[in-house]
């Protein structure tokens, strides 16, 4: 990831190309949650987001467009749950005298708890 960026309504990450989120759960029970977080890249691309090597969402992105996910019913046990966040493609100069490779950015990455298991 490169370092976090903002705009007066929201914080983002870029990555920069293959690029995991742990989920850390403290709690010795097990819980299932609802994961929403948006997407947007420079470039056509398609991401994938995996859990434990089950790909949990796959999608095309759009130039410049901001494509919202939401992953419902994730089963969080104790511990770190890995998300890998990966492309099709490697990644990409954005232009704008931006000398970074990007691949997509990750905003608003939500976790919204639902019961315990």
């Amino acid at each position: 990831w490169w370092h976090p960026e903002k705009s007066r309504w929201e914080f983002w990450r870029w990555s920069m190309g293959e690029a995991t989120v742990a989920i850390r759960k403290p709690q010795p029970f097990t819980m299932t949650a609802h994961v929403r977080f948006r997407l947007r890249s420079v470039d056509e691309r398609e991401a994938i987001v995996m859990m434990g090597g089950t790909v949990m969402w796959k999608g095309l992105l759009q130039a410049g467009e901001v494509r919202k996910v939401t992953l419902g019913g994730i089963v969080l046990p104790p511990g770190d749950t890995v998300l890998l966040f990966k492309s099709d493609r490697p990644a990409a100069y954005p232009g704008n005298n931006d000398p970074r490779r990007l691949s997509f950015s990750l905003r608003g990455f939500e976790i919204d708890l639902e019961s315990r298991r």
